[in-house]
């Protein structure tokens, strides 16, 4: 059986129909396509599941976008693609938002080409963890801030020198996953692909992205860098290291963060949270 005509209602003016049938788009599921077009507002896809606090987060602070988690990064990154390919979405913006992870500056920098923005902290959860979040909830919570906040750092610190070699091998695996990732696909022949390879695997220097890698890490613990440690410090867990010591019970930090976006707190916590946005803050309301 032939699937059914859709047809796109764009606008009514109270005398004529502005209308459209909508095309197949093998590139985009049809249940996200129809969403998109039933939409007046620009798209953000972000990583994550419908739900998480995250995506909550995000939903909250982004709330002149039409916001949808789609998975991973390179969900997002396959989505946002997509949907700037299909003719008849030219005239809605587009963009997606991902986490930092070990991106190296050369490929966030490549990305935003292309509308995909990057945080400026290793992954979304870490915005929880953030010195202008913890000050705002220490607040809301009556408690004492900078105490709060020695506690919080001094935590995560030392969660972070007790795995240093794993961190450090991880962001070392990153960067040298990305520069595999350079290899010459134009190559022609069995002895061209082999050259391109070998010159490929030759120039990668195991030893000195770890040892860089490291020495990053090393330099954020020496300076006690809060800031450089949420830029580089991937760990899921840390918002239940800060709620413990910001005496919220079973790491409910982020479900309050999420609490105080939709209501009250929201146009401060998006104020305070711009800056983690990158080049999309200026996106922003």
């Amino acid at each position: 059986m032939e699937e059914a005509t859709k047809v796109w209602l764009k606008s009514y003016d109270g005398e004529k129909w502005d209308w459209d049938l909508i095309k197949q788009d093998d590139s985009i599921p049809e249940g996200l396509l129809l969403e998109v077009l039933g939409s007046r507002r620009s798209v953000v896809f972000v990583e994550g599941v419908a739900g998480s606090f995250d995506s909550a987060l995000y939903a909250a602070i982004l709330n002149n976008y039409l916001v949808i988690p789609v998975g991973s990064c390179s969900q997002v990154i396959q989505s946002v693609r997509a949907m700037k390919a299909n003719t008849q979405l030219h005239h809605l913006n587009v963009f997606g938002i991902i986490d930092r992870d070990r991106r190296v500056p050369a490929e966030i920098a490549k990305l935003e080409q292309d509308s995909i923005f990057v945080l400026s902290v290793a992954e979304v959860e870490n915005l929880f963890c953030t010195k202008e979040i913890l000050e705002l909830v220490s607040i809301r919570l009556e408690r004492d801030v900078n105490a709060d906040f020695q506690s919080v750092s001094s935590a995560i610190f030392s969660r972070l020198q007790g795995e240093l070699e794993v961190q450090a091998s991880l962001r070392a695996a990153g960067e040298i996953k990305f520069q595999l990732n350079m290899f010459d696909e134009k190559a022609k022949g069995s002895a061209g692909l082999a050259s391109a390879l070998h010159s490929l695997t030759t120039g990668i220097d195991v030893n000195a992205i770890y040892t860089q890698s490291l020495a990053d890490f090393n330099a954020v613990l020496s300076a006690r860098d809060f800031d450089g440690l949420l830029a580089i410090y991937n760990r899921k867990s840390l918002s239940a290291q800060a709620s413990s010591a910001l005496g919220l019970a079973n790491g409910s930090l982020p479900e309050f963060v999420v609490r105080l976006a939709k209501g009250s707190g929201r146009d401060e916590i998006t104020e305070s949270l711009k800056r983690y946005f990158g080049n999309f803050a200026h996106h922003m309301a």
